[in-house]
């Protein structure tokens, strides 16, 4: 009896070395993408903790102007001042307020006017500063 020859149909499967060389090539496609997956990541985060960061300078601010300057926690210049906490969005952020009579360029001062810089710090890492002047008007 004469023996047939054996034929390969494409259900056979796939060799070691098909294998090999898709696994080689995925390995190289990752080495491209995980990469630029994590800066995505380490970018995103950092803008929403600078996002949360203003939220808390804002909650601070708008505490102070709701009421007088004369009623501001008091610190002496030169020490520093009093830290806040303030949690947004599941982080607690350290902000710290400063504010001095407002005097401007001329050297003109002003009673109701105060300069404000507020730092905002996540993890001993400051993540957001603003300065802004705050002016209380009075009726006439």
């Amino acid at each position: 009896m004469m023996k047939r020859p054996v034929r390969r149909s494409s259900r056979d499967g796939v060799t070691l070395i098909e294998a090999l060389v898709a696994v080689s090539i995925l390995a190289i496609l990752l080495a491209a993408v995980v990469p630029a997956f994590t800066n995505a990541l380490r970018i995103n985060t950092r803008s929403e903790t600078r996002s949360q960061a203003v939220a808390a300078a804002q909650t601070v601010l708008e505490s102070l102007r709701a009421q007088p300057p004369a009623a501001w926690p008091a610190y002496s210049a030169g020490t520093d001042p009093p830290v806040q906490q303030v949690e947004v969005g599941g982080r607690t952020f350290d902000v710290t307020v400063r504010y001095q009579e407002y005097c401007d360029a001329a050297g003109d001062c002003f009673e109701n006017a105060r300069e404000i810089d507020v730092e905002v710090s996540f993890r001993d890492q400051v993540s957001y500063r603003v300065s802004t002047v705050y002016t209380e008007l009075r009726a006439p």
